[in-house]
């Protein structure tokens, strides 16, 4: 069953009870865009999947165990709302296997790294978190 604008907005005023929210709108379908004093949020459903930090410049992904071909769809389309000029990110996937693309279109370089949930990347394209 589809969520409501209603039910959308309740769900962020749950989750961001603690934060104070600057401003919260409905960009496609289930997907939001919130900002609060620290942070802008891509939100796909219940679920946090991009989160950028204002005051370091650092992107945040998780799909929140959700590896779907929306949640990866909704990652790409917005993740580059945050990354500088030069540096492109996306998500593709291989073999049931989720990899991470930063292609720097200045040095025409690509790091392809596998990905994990929580994974941090900096808005000019280094990973901040590497997992172990």
């Amino acid at each position: 069953m589809a969520r409501t604008k209603k039910d959308l907005m309740q769900s962020v005023e749950n989750d961001y009870q603690f934060e104070q929210i600057v401003k919260a709108r409905i960009v496609k379908g289930n997907t939001l865009e919130i900002e609060t004093e620290n942070n802008i949020n891509i939100r796909l459903h219940d679920t946090d999947i991009i989160k950028f930090d204002k005051s370091c410049n650092i992107i945040q992904l998780n799909t929140g165990n959700w590896y779907t071909v929306t949640t990866k769809s909704r990652i790409n389309e917005f993740i580059n709302r945050f990354t500088d000029n030069l540096i492109q990110i996306s998500i593709f996937q291989n073999k049931y296997t989720w990899y991470v693309r930063i292609y720097n279109i200045k040095t025409d370089k690509c790091i392809i790294k596998e990905y994990y949930d929580y994974m941090k990347i900096s808005s000019d394209g280094n990973i901040i978190t590497d997992q172990n």
